[in-house]
């Protein structure tokens, strides 16, 4: 069954019950919340389940569910854009149930797989008609009903009457047999038509020859089904059936009947379809070049053989269609058929020629148009074909970009304040926290350092500085806020509160000073050692994302003003200044494990003095190990951030001159670095 059936149903709930029964019904059904294609199949039982859901949850009697099924498809339809096809169909309602199979065919177009319903007239009259319906499903009678009734009231402006007057259930077949009652005023019409038609046959005489140049796929047959005469086009592709049984040669397939003469009798208004029961394949004989041994040798007569497809391939079947009249002086049957193919492809298979169909038969005109747009259609498809390549390159481009993009947003501030960011599209993130320490790390006499080397060796030294920095507080889950050309600024217990905070920071700092002892630069005059000074202190600070045109993740609060007092005030290279507060937290922190030496007391502007003293070392392992799951998380982001990066900047932080401020750039123009 197809989508189109289910999308009615739907239609038919939201119209009547609204859109909270129709999720109910889902939730009862196998269709859950799944999605519905129109052209999609889907179980037959889903539309049974959704009739008993709405019964359930409504209290509506099934039949009645159906009825109004019925006439909320047709309703449906017409809203999906085939009433037009629905309003031409028959001048009167009779005619348009005869063709109910044709309307079947056209829809068979969109939707190949369609198991539809036969339907055929008997005892026309002017009160009505009698109408039999056979379907290779059970359970859709009052469904069916309930479209005729629609159909008659849109179309006709009939109100008509329906009676069963028979209905057999066999296994997963139906058959039922209706009466429908209206005022069928055009019937008297056709009666006065077969009067015309009957006094013309004495002045419009057809010749055989004019017969069978117009129909070469015809086949008369007898009572007992026997093959009199076929049609010298169908004869060219099935040289051997004369005499045969219809049975024994071809398959019907519509209307839905047996294939007799009782069922063709009652079936003349149905357009019947045949298939044959074996693929037909032309026989040839064929002249090749062949090359044996370097040696070639042409006009190779080959035995007779049979083109036949191979594995992969379907094999082509003759199809008819047309209609079935009944000749009573001979008492025979005539099918004025004509051969349906889809590709010239199968044409060529079966041995087929365009000459082959009849003078009048519009097939010619359909497979040469075909044939034009095929042509077009290859060259549309070819077009389609470089866009989409277009497109997957463009896609790919962008969803690399966007991978770049994350990867930067997630190194320039913390991962889960990045995610945040690029789920809302905002830059607003602010956060408190009680006890954070903050280091800040300062390349000493950085300003002579500058006038003795050149600008891009002065920032290949920053680089290089800093990536062993980087990797340094990666080691110790120590957060990196900025560096401001030649100052760096970790934190630790932000953006992660950590009851290790000092200690962290603190063997941060120690480790960074034992690394940066093997740097070097080349002053004018002789090799000189790279120097860095730090100032560490502890409170409680305030981090969030500033700015809109380059946002940046910072920390403010009067911890921040105070530890850089710490670093500035710091006149002794290589050493770690900090400040009480931090030293009564690292002696808690890691139970009097670094050696600490007062220093006295410094003037820090706004705070008066202060005391102050120097890290020197540490004994022992740290405490924060034992915290291992934060230190492994923060690492494992970073590092996550980074793959999304291009391989040359994997395991390295962006160039120290794109971390450098607008500020720390002017400063270096300022010093002559650049020449202008």
């Amino acid at each position: 069954m197809y989508g189109l059936v289910i999308e009615g149903v739907r239609f038919m709930i939201q119209e009547n019950w609204g859109p909270q029964v129709l999720l109910q019904v889902q939730k009862l059904t196998t269709l859950s919340e799944k999605s519905v294609s129109t052209h999609d199949q889907y179980s037959e039982h889903v539309v049974p389940q959704m009739f008993k859901a709405i019964h359930e949850i409504t209290g509506t009697p099934y039949e009645q569910i159906g009825v109004l099924a019925g006439r909320f498809f047709v309703q449906f339809l017409i809203r999906n854009g085939y009433g037009d096809l629905m309003n031409v169909m028959g001048r009167r309602f009779s005619d348009f149930i005869k063709g109910l199979d044709n309307i079947h065919e056209y829809f068979r177009f969109s939707y190949p797989k369609l198991r539809a319903p036969s339907f055929y007239c008997k005892s026309e009259s002017e009160d009505g008609l009698i109408l039999h319906y056979r379907s290779r499903r059970t359970g859709y009678l009052s469904y069916v009903i309930g479209q005729l009734v629609e159909l008659a009231r849109i179309f006709y402006q009939l109100d008509i009457g329906i009676q069963v007057l028979k209905k057999k259930e066999k296994g997963r077949f139906t058959f039922v047999v209706l009466k429908i009652s209206f005022d069928n005023v055009g019937l008297g019409h056709d009666l006065k038509l077969k009067e015309r038609v009957k006094n013309l046959n004495e002045y419009l005489p057809v010749d055989t020859k004019s017969f069978l140049q117009m129909f070469p796929f015809h086949i008369a047959f007898n009572k007992k089904l026997e093959i009199l005469m076929a049609g010298q086009g169908l004869l060219n592709l099935m040289p051997n059936i004369q005499g045969l049984l219809m049975t024994d040669v071809f398959d019907l397939q519509r209307p839905c009947i047996k294939f007799t003469a009782e069922g063709i009798m009652v079936h003349q208004n149905c357009v019947f379809q045949i298939e044959s029961l074996h693929p037909v394949v032309k026989q040839t004989e064929e002249n090749i070049t062949v090359q044996i041994n370097d040696v070639v040798e042409d006009k190779v007569s080959l035995e007779k053989k049979t083109i036949m497809d191979n594995e992969y391939e379907s094999l082509p079947y003759v199809t008819l269609r047309g209609p079935i009249i009944v000749l009573k002086a001979s008492d025979t049957f005539l099918l004025l058929a004509t051969c349906v193919v889809d590709t010239l492809d199968t044409m060529f298979k079966m041995g087929m020629y365009l000459n082959d169909f009849g003078e009048s038969d519009c097939n010619r005109e359909i497979i040469m148009a075909t044939i034009q747009k095929s042509d077009t259609l290859k060259s549309m498809l070819e077009n389609e074909k470089r866009r989409s390549e277009i497109l997957t390159e463009m896609t790919k481009e962008i969803s690399e970009a966007k991978k770049t993009a994350r990867g930067l947003l997630t190194q320039m501030m913390p991962y889960e304040v990045a995610q945040t960011m690029m789920r809302s599209g905002t830059v607003e993130h602010s956060e408190a926290f009680d006890c954070v320490s903050i280091g800040f790390i300062r390349v000493c006499d950085f300003a002579k350092i500058s006038l003795f080397i050149e600008a891009f060796e002065v920032v290949n030294l920053l680089n290089t500085i800093y990536s062993h920095l980087d990797a340094i507080v990666d080691t110790h889950g120590v957060y990196k806020v900025e560096t401001i050309g030649e100052s760096y600024m970790i934190s630790a217990g932000c953006p992660y509160r950590d009851e290790y905070d000092a200690e962290m920071v603190a063997d941060c700092c120690l480790e960074m000073v034992s690394h940066i002892k093997s740097f070097e630069y080349q002053s004018h005059d002789a090799v000189k050692k790279v120097l860095i000074k730090c100032g560490i202190f502890t409170g409680p600070v305030v981090g969030g994302v500033v700015g809109v045109r380059t946002p940046r993740y910072c920390l403010f609060g009067d911890t921040v003003n105070t530890a850089s007092r710490m670093e500035s005030s710091n006149q002794t290279a290589m050493t770690i200044q900090v400040g009480q507060r931090t030293k009564d937290r690292v002696d808690k922190q890691a139970s009097g494990a670094f050696r600490i030496k007062p220093k006295g007391n410094i003037y820090v502007k706004g705070k008066g003095d202060m005391r102050v003293y120097e890290l020197e070392k540490k004994k022992g392992r740290a405490r924060y190990k034992k915290n291992e799951p934060l230190r492994k998380k923060m690492v494992a982001e970073k590092k996550e951030a980074e793959e999304m990066l291009d391989d040359d900047n994997e395991g390295h932080r962006s160039s120290a001159l794109s971390r450098m401020s607008l500020g720390s750039v002017s400063k270096l123009l300022f010093l002559g670095l650049f020449d202008l």
